[in-house]
């Protein structure tokens, strides 16, 4: 809830510059209106912001103390009061608990193991002084972002990458070498990022830090929480969804009175948005909707009809192409790294409009994946049926979808050419191998996708395509939309909360057989089945959108968008990395609508922003 950030100088004789821990925190202010504090301790140094002014004085402060534990926290912790029996139930409120204390002091007491008993969003650092050792941890799925790097003898850590770009000298170049998995999968796995030197604490490990000494460690595997076990009644299953969900939205309600839900018109938000209504108990629950003018992109029917059933205070939020590319700029500054999603400014701009209305905003974020719902997992299910058929029917089924004009079916065809789990990695794909080699210089082609590889071996011994890609896609996509649901929210200062990804409600949901999940023509379908009883009917027949954005339509027709791809063909610095020529065929066929390009037009416009602004035009 915040921003934290810290300095430890490899040699003990050394002191932190106070100086570099205010910088720091000032380019982080955006994370939070509490006063920025410090700690000091030899050759270490600890700092905080706080998302609100405190209202206690010891509120998420340290113990500023040199024998015992000294904890920094960003997030929110849901199973504090199993910790700290002492906190009355009246004070529930998230700005009177101090989490920092509870951490240390369940630090203190069973050491690392502390970890695992955490149910909360969270990324930390713990000093102990008695071992002269610093832990930076992130909770399971990455909710909160923390970086670390090595400069100048001494090591930093903070909340956001610009945070510690901001004070290290000389500054590092971008690391080009993870430009081909961005522009693949829009983002690219931890460690790496898109900064030399600057590395990413990955989701469910820690770091331990002595001695000048770097040691990363898991201490929780998605696969952990996978049992074996006798399937029972669809009725069972369902009845344990939604008990487990209600559960976990009124575990994120209680933490203030002035909560919202990102209402988008689906079945995910539209359940958070129906339970949150329940328990809402001064006045109308606030809840917010992004829409389009442009057809076919526009939710807000949907939306309301989920908002005026349940009596919630509803606004629309229209965005216009203007508005949109305005945002651009700074948010690729914001996100420390180039967009991804081009519903990250959406995002954005719906905190922005929520913020002083609100403290916590709950959304429908993290059910696709459990769930299997999103539409190209049925791809995945037609291939296991293909690659079962003999030889000869594979060949000609898999002619045929190469023929249809249909991209998934053209995606289905070059699946059929891999392995279950190589096909996984290629599903997961936004932009083809081909193109890539068209427009990027030569030297940038050894295109290798180390992280994710590895996580595909890992799952070798697994034959269920379908699992696979279940947690290939947690470790991957999941993460990365936590971490640009931050950096967007973050922006404007406003917590966000995510029922689905809650604890004990995911690793249930990873149990539910896959049959109550998925079939040939539906998704999610145990999920469907609860929101049948809460939702309007018309919202069950809505088309699944992913919060999309007309992106194509304005990249093809918008002069402002057009003015920043003239500019980018002429940059030197993009000239060194791309084939430009090539580039420029790419947008004119897009924007005269011969082929639809908007994918990688999107991600090389980001990356063209995002490196002018970290590397141009400092903030």
């Amino acid at each position: 809830m915040g921003a934290i950030c810290g300095i430890i100088e490899n040699q003990f004789e050394n002191k932190p510059e106070r100086g570099l821990l205010d910088q720091m925190l000032k380019v982080m202010a955006h994370r939070g209106r509490g006063e920025g504090n410090l700690f000091l301790n030899g050759n270490v140094a600890l700092a905080w912001k706080s998302s609100y002014p405190m209202t206690r004085s010891t509120i998420c402060s340290p113990q500023i103390c040199a024998k015992f534990p000294v904890c920094v926290f960003d997030g929110l912790l849901f199973n504090y009061d199993d910790f700290d029996a002492a906190i009355d139930q009246q004070e529930r409120d998230f700005l009177n608990v101090d989490f920092s204390k509870i951490i240390s002091d369940l630090y203190f007491s069973i050491g690392l193991s502390f970890l695992e008993k955490l149910d909360g969003v969270f990324a930390l650092a713990i000093w102990d002084p008695e071992k002269r050792q610093l832990l930076l941890a992130r909770d399971r799925f990455g909710t909160r972002p923390l970086y670390y790097c090595e400069n100048n003898g001494r090591i930093l850590f903070a909340s956001e990458m610009k945070g510690i770009f901001s004070v290290i000298s000389p500054k590092p170049a971008a690391n080009l070498a993870v430009l081909p998995e961005y522009l693949t999968f829009r983002s690219v796995l931890g460690p790496r990022t898109f900064v030399n030197d600057i590395r990413e604490v990955r989701p469910g490990y820690y770091i331990l830090i002595k001695n000048g000494e770097i040691t990363e460690k898991k201490y929780w595997d998605i696969e952990d929480s996978i049992q074996e076990g006798s399937i029972r009644e669809p009725a069972f299953y369902e009845m344990r969804l939604e008990e487990l969900l209600r559960k976990a939205v009124i575990k994120r309600a209680s933490f203030s009175k002035r909560i919202g839900a990102n209402c988008s018109g689906g079945i995910d938000s539209g359940l958070v948005t129906a339970f949150a209504s329940a328990i809402h108990n001064e006045g109308a629950l606030e809840t917010y909707t992004v829409g389009f003018n442009e057809k076919g992109w526009d939710e807000r029917f949907y939306a309301g009809l989920t908002a005026r059933k349940y009596g919630t205070r509803h606004s629309e939020i229209v965005v216009k192409s203007g508005e949109f590319i305005e945002s651009l700029e700074y948010l690729n500054w914001q996100n420390d790294e180039p967009l991804s999603d081009p519903n990250s400014v959406l995002l954005y701009l719906l905190g922005k409009f929520s913020r002083d209305r609100i403290d916590i905003l709950l959304t429908g974020e993290g059910a696709d994946e459990a769930l299997l719902g999103y539409p190209r997992y049925n791809l995945l299910n037609l291939y296991s049926v293909i690659r079962s058929l003999p030889k000869l029917l594979q060949v000609i089924t898999s002619w045929g979808c190469s023929i249809v004009p249909n991209r998934r079916l053209g995606k289905l065809h070059s699946a059929l050419k891999y392995g279950p789990l190589d096909a996984v990695v290629l599903n997961s794909s936004f932009v083809a191998s081909g193109i890539l080699r068209s427009i990027l210089k030569k030297d940038l082609l050894n295109i290798r996708f180390e992280e994710r590889e590895g996580i595909v071996n890992s799952l070798r011994s697994h034959e269920d395509v379908l699992y696979g890609v279940m947690i290939y896609d947690i470790k991957t996509y999941t993460a990365n939309s936590l971490k640009r649901l931050d950096k967007m929210n973050m922006a404007v200062g406003l917590e966000v909360v995510n029922p689905f990804l809650d604890k004990e409600l995911f690793e249930f949901v990873l149990n539910v057989p896959r049959k109550y999940k998925i079939n040939y023509f539906n998704n999610k379908i145990i999920l469907r089945d609860i929101a049948r009883k809460h939702l309007p009917q018309e919202n069950m027949k809505m088309p699944k959108s992913g919060f999309g954005v007309p992106i194509g339509e304005w990249l093809a027709g918008n002069s402002t968008l057009r003015t920043f791809f003239e500019e980018m063909f002429l940059d030197r610095e993009i000239n060194k990395i791309f084939e430009v020529e090539e580039l420029r065929k790419i947008f004119y066929m897009h924007r005269e609508r011969v082929v639809d390009h908007s994918e990688i037009l999107w991600l090389i416009l980001n990356f063209y922003l995002w490196h002018t602004n970290f590397y141009r035009n400092q903030r």
